[in-house]
């Protein structure tokens, strides 16, 4: 174990020996924002190998500290984020699932994604790549393009609606989509 291992531990420690005394029914709700804030730093910043070692002997621990560290890491860092998520879950609460994902709430959808830690882009990533076409041509780098017709015919909407919501979202500045340069078909 090297000196930063060591030093890495015994910050884990001491946060653990702060917040413990606020430990009830499994979680540190009544803790004082510092102590739970710097317990959350003192995880993230504890080696792998002590996680391994904590799953090893304590199957499921290592990764429930691990996971409540991190959103609590991520609230704190990304509060816009969980802001604008809680609001949509309020208009799915109130209005319905239909309503949530209706395209009155696009704005929000793609403020709320821009605003996103880092982690929930790959999520995000792998629910659009459902939503989008097989890609037919690339750019130069590689990257997939469509047409507003390819995205009509997957969303099964017109094209007229497809070019209007990314011009309405290109207007609120929340996107800069539109490719103009040489496309490759895809080998």
């Amino acid at each position: 174990m090297t000196t930063a291992d060591t030093q890495r531990l015994d910050r884990l420690k001491t946060a653990l020996s702060a917040i413990e005394p606020y430990l009830k029914d499994g979680t540190f709700a009544e803790a004082p924002a510092a102590l739970a804030d710097e317990y959350a730093d003192a995880i993230l910043d504890a080696p792998a190998t002590y996680w391994v070692e904590v799953e090893r002997l304590e199957p499921g621990t290592g990764f429930a500290l691990l996971g409540w560290a991190q959103d609590r890491s991520d609230r704190r860092d990304y509060p816009e984020f969980f802001a604008m998520l809680a609001e949509l879950g309020r208009i799915r609460d109130e209005q319905g699932e239909e309503a949530a994902a209706a395209s009155g709430h696009a704005e929000l959808c793609v403020k709320m994604m821009s605003a996103a830690p880092p982690r929930y882009w790959d999520e995000a990533e792998t629910i659009l790549a459902e939503a989008l076409p097989t890609a037919t041509h690339v750019t130069e780098d590689g990257q997939p393009v469509y047409s507003a017709q390819q995205l009509a015919d997957k969303l099964r909407v017109t094209i007229e609606d497809v070019e209007a919501g990314i011009q309405r979202l290109e207007d609120m500045g929340l996107l800069d989509c539109r490719h103009t340069g040489p496309v490759h078909p895809v080998q």
